[in-house]
């Protein structure tokens, strides 16, 4: 996503390029940008992307793993393919006519 480090995009890139070599050199690959992405791409997600801050753990970063008890705002845009993006948990957060969920963790 538009937040991950540098170590998390080349592990991804990593990983597709093994992915790759696996399946035969056979896939073909495509690059969304997030916040961007194409109407195909969100046509895979039937019932909407969220968008969650965090990342994963590696010798850069620790990560809390089933983390259940975190409060978090989420903004939710979109018709015909929703998307909900977490961000900061404030008031300067909100704005007239969009859509926030608040969730509480529990």
């Amino acid at each position: 996503g538009k937040d991950s480090s540098q170590d998390e995009q080349g592990a991804a890139a990593l990983y597709v390029t093994q992915l790759d070599t696996a399946l035969g050199g056979s896939p073909v690959q495509h690059r969304e940008v997030q916040g961007h992405e194409s109407e195909t791409f969100q046509s895979y997600f039937r019932h909407g992307i969220i968008y969650k801050k965090g990342g994963v753990a590696s010798g850069f970063r620790h990560v809390e793993t089933n983390m259940y008890n975190i409060k978090r705002l989420l903004h939710v845009k979109g018709k015909k393919h929703v998307s909900a993006t977490e961000v900061a948990l404030s008031w300067d957060s909100f704005n007239k006519g969009d859509v926030f969920l608040l969730d509480l963790g529990k």
